[in-house]
C-alpha cells in the first residue's frame, strides 16, 4: 500500500514538471516575437524620422535661396557690376556660369531653363549653410513695365511712387531655388518673385 502511493506521487510530480517546461518555452516564444516586433517597429520609425529630417533640411535650404538671390540681384543692380569678379567674396565664388549670369540680370531672359546661377558647392560656409546640403539658385529678369499710378502714366513729374520720375518702372525677377540634402537624397524647390523699383529707398 505504501509502495503504490509513492509510485502515484512520483508520476504526478513528473508530469507537472513537463508542463512547466512547455509553459516556459511558450512564454519565451511570445516574448521573443514581441521583442522582434518592437525592434522592427523602431527601425521603421527611425527611417521615417530620417526621411522627414532630410525633407526639412532640403526645404530650409531651398527657402534660404530666395533672400540670397534677392541680395545678389540688388548688389549687382546698385553697384552696376560689369564682371562677376568685381563682386568679390562670397559672390564671385558661388556664381556658377560666370559673366553670362550678368546678362540675365540686365536683360530679359529668352527662356527660363534651369541654369544654376548660384551653386553653393564648396562655399557653403560663406553662405552660412551646413556642409551636407547644396543650394542651387536660378535668377532671371522677366520684364520691365510702368508701375500703375506712376508719374509717367499721368504725364506728371511729381506723382507716383518715386515722386518725380523715380519709381515709375518696375523690373520683375524670378528667383527659383533648389535645396538638396545629400545624405538622404532629398530635394525641395521653391519659386519666388522680386520686384525691383529704381529710384525709391530700398529699390523694391
Amino acid at each position: 500500500m505504501i509502495v503504490m502511493q509513492k509510485r502515484i506521487n512520483y508520476f504526478a510530480s513528473g508530469s507537472q514538471q513537463g508542463t512547466a517546461l512547455i509553459m516556459s518555452i511558450l512564454i519565451l516564444l511570445v516574448l521573443s516575437v514581441i521583442g522582434v516586433y518592437a525592434v522592427s517597429t523602431s527601425t521603421v520609425e527611425s527611417k521615417i524620422s530620417g526621411v522627414e529630417r532630410g525633407l526639412q533640411e532640403a526645404f530650409y535650404t531651398a527657402d534660404s535661396g530666395e533672400p540670397i538671390g534677392v541680395a545678389l540681384t540688388k548688389t549687382i543692380l546698385q553697384e552696376d557690376t560689369a564682371t562677376v569678379s568685381a563682386l568679390g567674396q562670397p559672390w564671385s565664388a558661388v556664381i556658377n556660369d560666370g559673366d553670362s549670369f550678368l546678362s540675365e540680370i540686365y536683360n530679359n531672359a529668352a527662356n527660363r531653363d534651369w541654369d544654376e546661377d548660384i551653386d553653393s558647392t564648396g562655399d557653403n560656409n560663406n553662405l552660412g549653410l551646413p556642409s551636407y546640403v547644396q543650394l542651387l539658385v536660378d535668377i532671371d529678369r522677366l520684364e520691365a513695365h510702368h508701375m500703375a499710378g506712376g508719374g509717367v502714366e499721368f504725364a506728371a513729374g511729381y506723382e507716383g511712387i518715386g515722386l518725380g520720375g523715380g519709381g515709375d518702372v518696375g523690373i520683375l525677377y524670378a528667383v527659383d531655388s533648389r535645396g538638396i540634402y545629400s545624405m538622404r537624397g532629398a530635394e525641395s524647390e521653391l519659386h519666388a518673385g522680386y520686384l525691383h523699383v529704381p529710384g525709391i529707398v530700398g529699390e523694391e
